[in-house]
């Protein structure tokens, strides 16, 4: 299961930084868990998360890694379940996407 419950803190997903050139962002991000996007499934409402890794300490645009997204505050995140696509949004501007592992 992987909307948010008690049980349920975060998912595993893949996320892909767009490169600068085509909207993304001029820098790296900081996987070491301090970079917090909100995403979007749909266009649905912004969800709150904290983006981080275990094996990588930072994504340069246009790059690829699997993280893990902590899930931050009480709300429904059942958007993210196992397959959903998101985007990741930086206020109204979107610098990736990804997809929730099953």
């Amino acid at each position: 299961m992987v909307a948010h419950d008690a049980l349920v803190s975060s998912v595993r997903a893949v996320v892909v930084l767009h490169p600068h050139d085509a909207g993304g962002r001029s820098s790296s991000i900081d996987l070491g868990g301090r970079y917090r996007p909100h995403l979007t499934v749909d266009a649905g409402p912004p969800l709150g998360v904290q983006v981080s890794s275990d094996v990588a300490e930072e994504l340069e645009p246009g790059g690829t890694a699997e993280v893990d997204l902590l899930l931050l505050y009480d709300v429904s995140y059942f958007a993210l379940s196992a397959g959903a696509r998101f985007a990741i949004m930086e206020g109204a501007r979107e610098v990736g996407t990804g997809v929730v592992l099953p």
